[in-house]
């Protein structure tokens, strides 16, 4: 399951196009950018390394909680990696 890290940054669109590139499991929800990781911490430190290299500047970060809509989502994007 993991932890869900809730992201503001200055480029959201292009911040979730990013990380999904990169394996990593992101959705975007408005301006806010969630994304799962295995330990919170890690997680947290190796995102923000990653946006920032790529000039996406994050303006806060915290973990939160999963919501249905997560869960849905998560739900939608393993039954489509298995359909491929």
């Amino acid at each position: 399951t993991g932890h869900l890290l809730e992201l503001r940054v200055d480029q959201p669109q292009r911040a979730a196009d990013l990380l999904r590139a990169r394996g990593r499991n992101a959705s975007l929800f408005g301006e806010r950018l969630h994304v799962i990781v295995d330990d919170a911490t890690a997680g947290e430190r190796e995102t923000t390394q990653e946006l920032e290299s790529a000039g996406i500047r994050m303006t806060s970060v915290r973990e939160g909680r999963f919501s249905l809509e997560d869960a849905f989502i998560g739900a939608v994007e393993r039954q489509a990696a298995g359909a491929r």
